[in-house]
């Protein structure tokens, strides 16, 4: 480009290249005009569907993550964002186009809600605490064991108190 254009635009460094004042101001305009090209370029073409999913920390890890993998193959023009708390987003405040959550109806008016899947809450523990009982436990003997504790206390819907 040097020869072509008949003037130095680099300093030769022992560690490199430097602008000469004819080439940074070069540069400077072959820049803008890349940025312009740049720009033109992207608005042909399409904006990635994005789409923001709030999730329980539990469901991501053990459900929703193990899946992304093909979920990006089979739709990879989707930009997908996962928000994973327990706490419930704000669809409007937190940008969120779709939340998974474990709960029961009735559900807000404005909310589009679907069953995903039911779920079954079973009680497990050690071997050594129902060691020489007969399985399973009838709920009087259950209740008699050390209650299990979760985010979603699901202990006293299990054993109906």
């Amino acid at each position: 480009m040097e020869d072509n254009l008949g003037l130095m635009l680099f300093e030769r460094l022992p560690k490199g290249l430097a602008f000469t004042p004819a080439g940074r101001a070069y540069h400077a305009e072959i820049a803008a005009a890349f940025g312009l090209l740049h720009r033109a370029t992207e608005t042909l073409r399409p904006a990635p569907k994005r789409v923001t999913i709030s999730v329980t920390p539990t469901f991501a890890s053990k459900w929703l993550i193990p899946r992304l993998p093909e979920f990006a193959e089979r739709h990879p023009e989707i930009d997908l964002r996962i928000l994973a708390t327990e706490g419930v987003s704000s669809f409007e405040a937190d940008g969120i186009d779709l939340a998974i959550r474990q709960a029961q109806p009735p559900f807000g008016a404005s909310l589009d809600a679907r069953l995903l899947f039911r779920h079954e809450v079973i009680a497990v523990c050690a071997p050594g605490l129902v060691a020489g009982r007969d399985l399973p436990l009838p709920l009087d003997e259950l209740t008699k064991l050390p209650p299990l504790h979760d985010t979603h206390d699901l202990w006293p819907r299990f054993v109906g108190r």
